[in-house]
């Protein structure tokens, strides 16, 4: 019984001392989260309106976007062990950039 409320009372001393990087771990999924938000429905939505000239084809093509920056971004992940979170915030803008160029060619 000694032994167990040992452990206890260190695994207290260990929760106190980290509790603040506990925290600071939660406000940065957090915003990592906001991140990949953004990344997965605005970004694409915004490619999509430039492109398309109904709102069934801004959803269609929205889709395909983040289809496309999801599938390619996992690819990239295994292949060359790039963090599969920040690829995805990244691939999207590059997408959008693309359906801007789409734009200015088509004009």
């Amino acid at each position: 019984m000694s032994n167990t409320s040992g452990q206890l009372l260190r695994l207290e001393n260990v929760s106190k001392k980290y509790k603040k990087n506990i925290v600071l771990d939660n406000i940065s999924f957090s915003v990592n989260r906001v991140f990949l938000i953004t990344a997965l429905m605005i970004i694409p939505a915004a490619a999509a309106l430039t492109v398309s000239n109904i709102p069934l084809q801004m959803i269609i093509f929205a889709s395909i976007c983040v289809i496309l920056s999801v599938v390619g971004v996992i690819f990239s992940s295994s292949q060359w062990d790039v963090p599969t979170g920040p690829a995805i915030v990244l691939s999207t803008p590059i997408l959008f950039l693309c359906g801007c160029f789409l734009l200015r060619a088509k004009s």
